[in-house]
């Protein structure tokens, strides 16, 4: 099995170091498979970005950063049908495409290892660019037109069968997913059960409080890292806060967050040692979370 995983991830890179779009087919067979999806309620285009967008001095072109409509969804090989569909939608950071973001955090394996009978989405967010900016999914309401979208292409592929509800919703990001995360859980349109940020909280936090506030079984895990960026100080804000609201919390580092304290507790912050990278990929933050999680459905 290892060795399957080491040659995977080197597959993976190979064609993130060519620059080529992943051949499922070869790649992902013997672990399910993964669809190409271009669609009407995708982040991108989106008006805010209709002129591209400046950082730092240098301009990026919407043509070549805020124009892919893609999403891509994996299915695992043992996926099953039932009633309702849960969803693990997870958004990358800057600098970053869907196509890279499978190579560079092996987030096909960490999702299969922890054999949840659900559906990974990865919807194409700022194309290779510096900017956190949700594009249309900021927008209230079209992260639920968004899920409808997908789970209609889906059904009309005949991967679903039936006319299924939309069961546990899952959101994870890494780095600046954290602001089109928050949100989609102020004006998404669709309930979130629960919520994994890998060194993403960068801001916001006053939104992510107020949903774990308000939704008293929704489960809120952040992993932070000591790399430059701030996301350990905005870490200890936000558990400030909460603990003047008596909000209940759990912190630990991560040599301490065993499997057991993450299903233990609702919400949960975790200092790793782990650069701003390696927390997602050395650290396999994605297993962790989804493997601990109560909400989503196991693999049969």
């Amino acid at each position: 099995m290892r060795t399957l995983l080491v040659t995977l991830s080197l597959l993976l890179t190979y064609y993130q170091a060519i620059g080529q779009e992943i051949d499922s087919d070869t790649v992902y067979q013997s672990y399910g498979k993964l669809y190409r999806l271009y669609l009407a309620n995708a982040p991108f285009p989106a008006a805010e970005r209709a002129q591209g967008h400046t950082y730092n001095g240098k301009f990026y072109p919407a043509q070549e950063h805020y124009s892919d409509s893609t999403a891509l969804v994996f299915v695992p090989r043992r996926f099953q049908t039932s009633r309702e569909i849960d969803l693990v939608i997870y958004f990358h950071g800057w600098y970053n495409n869907v196509d890279s973001v499978l190579a560079q955090f092996n987030l096909i394996n960490q999702f299969v290892q922890a054999s949840k009978n659900a559906i990974l989405i990865l919807p194409q967010g700022p194309k290779n660019a510096p900017d956190s900016h949700g594009g249309k999914l900021e927008k209230a309401g079209i992260f639920a037109a968004f899920v409808n979208e997908v789970l209609l292409k889906l059904s009309n592929e005949k991967v679903i069968r039936g006319n299924p509800k939309i069961g546990t919703v899952v959101l994870a990001g890494h780095s600046g997913a954290y602001r089109v995360i928050a949100h989609i859980l102020m004006h998404g349109g669709l309930e979130v059960k629960e919520v994994y940020l890998f060194d993403g909280l960068y801001g916001q936090f006053e939104k992510f409080i107020l949903w774990i506030d308000r939704n008293k079984l929704g489960r809120f895990i952040a992993i932070t890292s000591p790399a430059e960026g701030g996301t350990e100080q905005q870490s200890m804000e936000m558990m400030t806060v909460m603990k003047a609201w008596r909000i209940p919390f759990a912190s630990f580092k991560e040599i301490d967050a065993s499997l057991t304290e993450l299903e233990k507790h609702r919400v949960v912050f975790i200092q790793s040692m782990l650069g701003h990278n390696e927390v997602v990929s050395t650290g396999n933050a994605l297993y962790k979370c989804l493997v601990t999680s109560g909400n989503l459905k196991d693999l049969n």
